[in-house]
């Protein structure tokens, strides 16, 4: 194991972790570390080529460095966030509809087992 590995700083630019994907071909994924060098995230080569292609038609868009802004990575993260959803809201109220029903069904047999047994 590699006492001193190959990271990337939080604060590093995209352009910074390209170049590095660049120049160490065997390097996939880099750790991302903060300035106490803890661990905040991991970044691969698909995750910087995702970062890059037009989502509609999953090609490699041409890119001008200068505009590289916050709205593309807001929008890049805010899709990564629908993707990977486990639980969606149409999910959340059906499990919360199951529930309730399951929970009134064992109430009604719980109430019916205790009148049967008062009734003997």
């Amino acid at each position: 194991m590699n006492t001193d590995p190959l990271t990337i700083s939080q604060d590093a630019p995209i352009e910074m972790l390209s170049k590095v994907f660049a120049e160490h071909h065997r390097v996939n994924p880099i750790p991302v570390i903060d300035d106490a060098k803890h661990l905040v995230g991991i970044v691969s080569r698909f995750d910087l080529v995702r970062f890059f292609a037009d989502e509609t038609t999953g090609k490699i868009v041409e890119v001008d460095h200068d505009q590289i802004s916050d709205q593309k990575v807001e929008n890049f993260v805010n899709n990564f966030e629908k993707r990977f959803v486990l639980v969606s809201k149409t999910r959340t109220r059906f499990w919360l509809l199951i529930s309730l029903s399951f929970a009134l069904v064992g109430f009604i047999v719980a109430f019916a087992i205790i009148l049967r047994i008062a009734t003997k």
